[in-house]
């Protein structure tokens, strides 16, 4: 059985990150390899990468992606907020989702 696609449909990933950038750059090279988003079938992916006052560098080596992926939007907070604090940095239009290990392999 064929699936369709609605047209003009739009997924947001969030992904909120605290002193994981090893974690964080596996997680969105997988969440772009998704091929459920291809945008010749009218489907967009959306990721928000929210990191939660990370030390350990995750901007900077986040920077090269950043440049070179418009589907990629990278907000630094200020304190870390907790996973759920994360997610309330901004409204977030449905559907949405988190990705967890589990549904990216």
């Amino acid at each position: 059985m064929e699936k369709t696609r609605r047209s003009g449909c739009r997924v947001t990933a969030v992904v909120v990150t605290d002193n994981r950038k090893e974690l964080l750059a596996e997680c969105l090279q997988a969440l772009l390899a998704q091929t459920v988003f291809d945008t010749g079938a009218g489907c967009e992916l959306e990721i928000l990468v929210v990191d939660n006052a990370s030390t350990d560098g995750t901007a900077s080596s986040l920077s090269p992606l950043l440049e070179r992926e418009p589907r990629i939007h990278y907000m630094l907070l200020e304190e870390n907020l907790g996973g759920a604090g994360g997610f309330c940095w901004r409204p977030i239009q449905l559907p949405w989702c988190t990705p967890t290990p589990r549904c990216l392999r």
